[in-house]
């Protein structure tokens, strides 16, 4: 790819999965590795930088709907989601700094098996 282009893949990144949340997960992880031909380790902590700031948007809401409906319970539970991110900002960082010592290969390999042991649990539940 042009130099001209790879300045423009971090503004698509960003500005893309405001449209669909989904899309930064899955199809834009997949595109900055298989099409663009990055390290894994290089686009993980982006994607889950990019998760953990649409999920605090997604529970800054629905704080904000507590106050609007007292009645309801909607309001999020601060100390679990507390402890997923930490959880998440550390697997981040140390994922970050590990995957790069693991074969881009075996990372594949088990990113492929996750993937297919979920599609197959969900087409088996559909039976």
């Amino acid at each position: 790819m042009a130099p001209i282009n790879i300045r423009l893949l971090p503004l698509l990144s960003g500005s893309l999965p405001v449209i669909d949340k989904n899309l930064y997960k899955s199809s834009w992880l997949s595109f900055f590795v298989v099409i663009v031909g990055l390290p894994v380790y290089t686009v993980a902590g982006a994607a889950l930088m990019g998760t953990f700031i649409t999920s605090f948007a997604g529970v800054a809401f629905y704080q904000y709907l507590s106050l609007i409906y007292t009645d309801m319970a909607v309001a999020p539970d601060w100390l679990l989601g507390i402890l997923f991110g930490f959880g998440g900002f550390f697997g981040m960082y140390l994922g970050a700094r590990t995957q790069k010592f693991v074969p881009a290969r075996l990372i594949k390999g088990l990113l492929c098996g996750c993937v297919l042991f979920v599609a197959v649990r969900y087409i088996l539940g559909y039976f």
